[in-house]
């Protein structure tokens, strides 16, 4: 699997005309690779970010996944491109309290199929390895915040996705929980050769990732290069 980004612009309109927000970006990425983009805020590394997940499209230049645009899907393809090849976790959990952390883990495969046994069992895997085995019937209200990103880490991978994209992943968690929730989140882009790329303002967690990049005035900079 390889990820290829080509010239990417993103302008936004605001009161005095366009304002660009990314400009010129080009990043490659393979199965394995993990990526740290870091910046100060407003640089646009939730947009990059976002583009690549294809929850927003660029003014101009190019995203493929193996060759292939998801932007130039039609809107309910996209939507199930985006639901199979890609997985998200972001700073806020987003965990719906009225569910088991079973049930949350499994929400994203449920777009295309019930709860099978090998969903299920997929969920159960994915929940041993974050440490959660024996709380899959509790409500998120009755986990700890560092247990509520874990069980959002397990949905992010129900379905096996290409890529991993990860938004201030740590960001709400206290540096000792940030730290297990990290090991969690490695530990499992590891075993499943994701595509890992993360945005965050903490040099702790990005000095974990293979590779570097500074986004600052809507230009991405490579800062640290993957070693052999």
């Amino acid at each position: 699997m390889e990820i290829t980004i080509q010239n990417l612009c993103k302008d936004y309109e605001g009161p005095n005309g366009a304002i660009r927000v990314l400009d010129s970006i080009n990043l490659q990425a393979s199965d394995g690779d993990s990526i740290a983009v870091m910046g100060p805020s407003g640089s646009g590394k939730s947009t990059l970010l976002h583009i690549l997940g294809v929850l927003d499209a660029p003014t101009s230049g190019e995203v493929h996944y193996d060759g292939q645009s998801p932007f130039a899907l039609r809107e309910r393809e996209r939507a199930l491109f985006r639901n199979k090849r890609v997985g998200f976790v972001f700073q806020d959990h987003h965990l719906l309290p009225q569910f088991s952390v079973l049930e949350n883990t499994v929400i994203p495969a449920l777009a295309n199929r019930r709860i099978s046994k090998s969903l299920r069992n997929r969920a159960n895997e994915l929940l041993e390895q974050v440490g959660l085995a024996h709380r899959i019937d509790h409500r998120p209200g009755e986990l700890s915040g560092g247990e509520r990103q874990r069980v959002a880490i397990a949905r992010a991978l129900i379905n096996s996705p290409d890529v991993l994209l990860c938004d201030e992943p740590t960001g709400n968690l206290d540096m000792e929980t940030a730290t297990q929730v990290s090991d969690v989140l490695f530990d499992l882009h590891r075993n499943e050769q994701t595509i890992l790329m993360m945005v965050t303002h903490s040099t702790e967690l990005a000095s974990r990732c293979a590779s570097l990049y500074q986004l600052r005035v809507g230009k991405l900079d490579l800062a640290r290069e993957a070693t052999a």
